[in-house]
């Protein structure tokens, strides 16, 4: 049988950290996806906001306490549990994800140059032809672009595919600047928007 999630959103709070009597860390997070939807009567597109509990446990915990904070965008992978309890005698339950699986898809706020040699060769890009730039675009070892923001990227990856097509460039530099182009996706998450629960 199979319970898997796999989550890609922002988080709506801080993480909140706690510790069973055991030492293990537990890490609780608030976790927004967005999707999008045409309304059949106006035409226009709308946006539909899901809130999910994620429950992490031990260094996995302790990872996401130290480095994501509200805003932030990870991917969480796990398994769907309920839980019941008893309080003044009414049950109540509650479904949530116990994730066993952390991405971090922000780029961190300090990275640099270094951030812009790692996308280079995360984009099988080997730094030397100057195609790969950090405006915008997440660096990660797996080698897929993360989310990016702005008509700026898009219009400066268009302006070096333009340059080097004017200027002789080869084949191999432009499937280069391919790869290095941010996606084009917004997760529609509006940080400002206060957790419903």
């Amino acid at each position: 049988m199979l319970n898997k999630v796999q989550l890609i959103g922002r988080l709506g709070k801080d993480v909140e950290m706690r510790y069973a009597q055991d030492g293990t860390a537990i890490a609780n997070l608030s976790l927004a996806t967005s999707e999008y939807y045409k309304d059949k009567a106006t035409g226009e597109r709308k946006d539909r906001t899901e809130w999910h509990r994620v429950v992490l446990f031990g260094r996995t915990a302790e990872i996401a306490g130290e480095y994501l904070k509200k805003g932030a965008l990870a991917y969480v992978e796990g398994g769907l549990r309920t839980r019941k309890w008893e309080k003044d005698g009414v049950d109540h339950y509650t479904t949530e994800i116990v994730g066993n699986e952390l991405k971090m898809l922000d780029r961190p706020a300090n990275s640099g140059n270094g951030q812009q040699q790692n996308q280079a060769h995360a984009n099988g890009n080997d730094g030397n032809t100057g195609n790969a730039r950090s405006n915008g675009t997440h660096g990660h070892s797996n080698g897929k672009a993360g989310p990016a923001n702005g008509s700026a990227n898009k219009s400066s990856t268009a302006n070096r595919a333009s340059s080097q097509r004017n200027n002789g460039g080869t084949a191999q530099n432009r499937a280069a600047t391919a790869r290095s182009a941010p996606n084009d996706w917004d997760d529609g998450f509006d940080q400002e928007l206060e957790i419903p629960f």
